[in-house]
This record gives structure tokens, C-alpha cells and sequence, in this order.
């Protein structure tokens, strides 16, 4: 789905609400080095309860193999731009139990995080009122104590056979390809590039059982805006029968002016990379 402006989303989701077979709005949280309760409203935003960042959320997205897309941004004390905090939350299903793809990066990779399932559970249905204080951290770094949500604690909510695991290497580094799309090249050390589009960031491979081949993301900047992270990447590959490889793509501006979401193909083209664009980006890189 591609999106020119965010005021087009917010009237699709007015149009559209949350639908019974996907999410329903409402309060969850997620679960890794921290618990955040974030909530889903029915306008198709979300905001964080104990956090303070958030942006939109689409149910049951026709062009995705997920049961819900979120993704937004958020400022950091000391930072002079709003986006400097970049997320995404792939929701998806494990053992019949919500689970979640939670990327949490800041624009300078300084703080990276993403790789592995994580337990993402509802909570209730009126959310608690959203944090408006100033962020002094990422929102998935350990920094916070464990959150009581109604009455219900991460630890109690339900045992670890919810959330897939890293496993074992399923990429291997190289140079892939988008049909229509970009080129990237994987690196060895974990970093990314883009060859025929002007990007990058950090990867991560290992994988869920068989389920989540790698998870890569990252930052761009686009002619007429200051700063590298005013663009946002996230691609969730999975891995499928016969060794076929899609990814669900992620793709947005700062501010959500454009905003595009969607599962295409991804190919290995060589092992050997040609060399990174440095050229100025003049669009997103899916559009």
C-alpha cells in the first residue's frame, strides 16, 4: 500500500476499523529487555503509555502476510529532531499466540535492536493515558523496571514457548535484490548497503524455527531534508518451501508524509557486492 501523505492513512483507518480476525484496539505490551504497554487506537494511531513515541497502525493489511503493522518515531532528549528513535512491531501469530517483530533503532545506530520474536499480549480495552514526558533512552533498552499492566506481569502473562527464538544462520551474506526495487548487499560484519539506491543500516540473521530468515533495517536521507535518518527501513525475510524469500517492507518518512508497506520477493543475485550509491536519494526507496 503506498501512501502519499499521512492524513490519506488516518481516513483509510476511519474508514476501515480494526477487524475481529486481526487485532482489536486496545492496550498491549511487548516484551524483551523491557515491557511496553503501547496502545492501538481505532483511528488507526497508536501511542506509548509509559513511552512516549508512537504513529500508525493498519489490521489485516491486504499486501502483508501479518496480522498488523505498526511503526512510528519518537524524539530523545538532547536531540533536536523529532525522529531521531525509530520502531516497527510486525505482528504476526506463534502456537496460535500474538508475537511480534520489534525493531527499535536510533538514526546514528548507536542503539540497535532487532532479531527474534517477541511476546506481544492484549492487555485491555480502554488504554491508560499516553506519556508525554521526555525520553532519555530508547524504547526497548533496559532501563526501566518491569511494568505491572491491570494485573497481569510480563512473567505471568505466559512462558517463553510463546516467543521464537533465534536459531540458526539462514542468510548468507551477499548481494539481493527487489524486483522493481532496490539492490542491497548484506555484509559479513552485519552492516548493509544499498547498490542501486542511496541506504543502509544493520542486519540481523538467524531466525525463528524456520520461520523469519533475517530482519534488516535502517536510515536514508532524501534531497530537501537536513538529516541522514529523515527515511525509515525495516525488511522482515522469511524464508519459505524451496528456499524462496520474501520480506515484508516497511518504508516511511519522519512524520509519516509518506508512508508504504507491502511483502515482495526477495532474490540472491552474487556473492560479490558492487560497490555502494552515493548518490542523493530524490524519493523513498520503495517508491
Amino acid at each position: 500500500m503506498r501512501l502519499a501523505a499521512a492524513t490519506g492513512f488516518i481516513f483509510l483507518m476511519a474508514t476501515a476499523p480494526a477487524q475481529a480476525e486481526g487485532l482489536k484496539p486496545g492496550e498491549y505490551f511487548l516484551e524483551t529487555n523491557v515491557v511496553q504497554p503501547i496502545c492501538l487506537k481505532e483511528d488507526g494511531t497508536w501511542y506509548g503509555v509509559n513511552f512516549n513515541f508512537g504513529g500508525h497502525w493498519q489490521n489485516n493489511p491486504a499486501n502483508l502476510q501479518d496480522m498488523a503493522a505498526i511503526y512510528g518515531n519518537y524524539a530523545m532528549d538532547g536531540h533536536d529532531y523529532d525522529g531521531f528513535g525509530n520502531d516497527t512491531i510486525t505482528v504476526t501469530t506463534f502456537k496460535k499466540f500474538p508475537s511480534a517483530f520489534w525493531y527499535d533503532w536510533l538514526d546514528d545506530n548507536s542503539y540497535a535492536q532487532g532479531g527474534g520474536e517477541v511476546l506481544f499480549v492484549f492487555a485491555k480495552h480502554q488504554c491508560d493515558p499516553p506519556f508525554t514526558g521526555e525520553n532519555t533512552h530508547a524504547a526497548n533498552q533496559s532501563q526501566n523496571p518491569v511494568t505491572v499492566i491491570g494485573n497481569v506481569t510480563a512473567s505471568e502473562a505466559g512462558s517463553n514457548d510463546r516467543i521464537v527464538r533465534p536459531g540458526p544462520l539462514q542468510l548468507k551474506p551477499g548481494q539481493y535484490s527487489i524486483p522493481g526495487g532496490p539492490t542491497i548487499c548484506l555484509k559479513g560484519d552485519l552492516s548493509w548497503y544499498g547498490t542501486t539506491f542511496n541506504f543502509g543500516g544493520t542486519w540481523y540473521t538467524g531466525g525463528g524455527q524456520g520461520k523469519d530468515a533475517a530482519q534488516i533495517y535502517g536510515n536514508y536521507s532524501v534531497q530537501g531534508n537536513e538529516y541522514q535518518g529523515f527515511a525509515n527501513t525495516t525488511l522482515t525475510v522469511v524464508k519459505h518451501a524451496g528456499g524462496v524469500l520474501t520480506t515484508d517492507w516497511y518504508d516511511w518518512y519522519d512524520g509519516l508524509a509518506y508512508e508504504n508497506f507491502e511483502t515482495v520477493n526477495l532474490s540472491f543475485v552474487k556473492s560479490h557486492c558492487d560497490k555502494p550509491n552515493t548518490q542523493l536519494n530524490e524519493h523513498a526507496a520503495s517508491q
